[in-house]
């Protein structure tokens, strides 16, 4: 119970960005703790019918340090094939 929550340690902010048939998700990540976060998942909302290959992992994020982490988004096809956005 004396753990600050990680919603007040790091601030997130998602952009979808949409260029030349292709989606992505960009995400920036703030530390606003006063120590190293390690082993961070980002697993951003998405449009349904859209998946990820993987999830970006934020291995190590120093005290006030900004990252900025993108992630390309495909369209499912289901039993038709895939396509690239």
């Amino acid at each position: 119970l004396d753990e600050t929550p990680l919603a007040r340690k790091v601030a997130i902010q998602t952009a979808y960005e949409v260029k030349a048939g292709q989606i992505r998700v960009i995400m920036r990540v703030i530390n606003h703790s006063g120590e190293t976060i390690r082993d961070l998942l980002l697993q951003p909302w998405m449009p349904p019918g859209y998946i990820r290959d993987s999830i970006p992992l934020v291995e190590k994020l120093s005290p006030e340090e900004i990252g900025v982490v993108t992630m390309p988004l495909v369209i499912d096809m289901g039993d038709g094939g895939g396509s690239a956005a």
